[in-house]
């Protein structure tokens, strides 16, 4: 599935109330909160990891997220990593609780045709993180409202060279202490029981977009 940088699907479920009374910060009617754009991108389908066979050859640019889960992150026929930037990049993420990496969909003039066309691979990796609270949503599909509980998550971001499999960054983010304004929906997840924050785009973006940006 693609996870457009900013991407939000159709909002079906947006913000109604927080009732975290220990998290001042979490009312979904307080501050402002970064909400992703809508996707225009149709999703590509999640890959789970698996061992690496030798010499890595990528099927297509979404099989590259397999590597993600794997030792090394080197793929056969990879672009070099020399040079000025800005370098051909894909993005991969997979939230706590997740088995499988996802694409996330950047801009479409950086988009990627073959996955022989990528230089870098960014691995952004989520873990459970400190309990935001009991967060009130409205379901304008159904006019229902629920509450669920929010869990934040502490991300792992890893750029790697796929030429050579070395890693060139590392950055350690968290998610937001308050109740996401809006949800994203996923399959097979009830979010009317669990859901877990995500990053916005921006923080995203500000790791891994000087290299793929320039």
């Amino acid at each position: 599935m693609v996870r457009r940088l900013g991407w939000l699907l159709v909002v079906s479920l947006v913000v109604g109330g927080c009732g975290n009374e220990e998290q001042p910060d979490a009312a979904p009617s307080g501050g402002p909160v970064v909400t992703p754009a809508v996707s225009s991108v149709a999703p590509s389908p999640t890959v789970s990891a698996g061992p690496a066979p030798q010499g890595f050859k990528a099927r297509d640019v979404d099989d590259l997220g397999k590597l993600c889960g794997m030792p090394k992150r080197q793929a056969a026929g990879a672009a070099a990593f020399a040079g000025p930037g800005p370098y051909p990049t894909v993005v991969f993420s997979k939230d706590a609780g997740e088995k499988a990496y996802s694409r996330v969909g950047l801009e479409r003039k950086y988009q990627l045709a073959y996955p022989e066309d990528a230089s870098l691979l960014a691995c952004v990796t989520g873990s459970k993180g400190k309990r935001v609270g009991r967060c009130s949503y409205h379901d304008v599909a159904t006019d229902d409202t629920f509450v669920t509980t929010v869990d934040g998550q502490r991300f792992t971001v890893e750029v790697f060279a796929l030429a050579t499999g070395k890693r060139i960054a590392r950055k350690t983010l968290t998610t937001a202490g308050s109740c996401p304004k809006s949800l994203v929906p996923k399959a097979g997840v009830d979010q009317t029981k669990h859901v877990y924050a995500t990053l916005s785009s921006e923080q995203i973006e500000a790791v891994v977009g000087p290299y793929y940006k320039g």
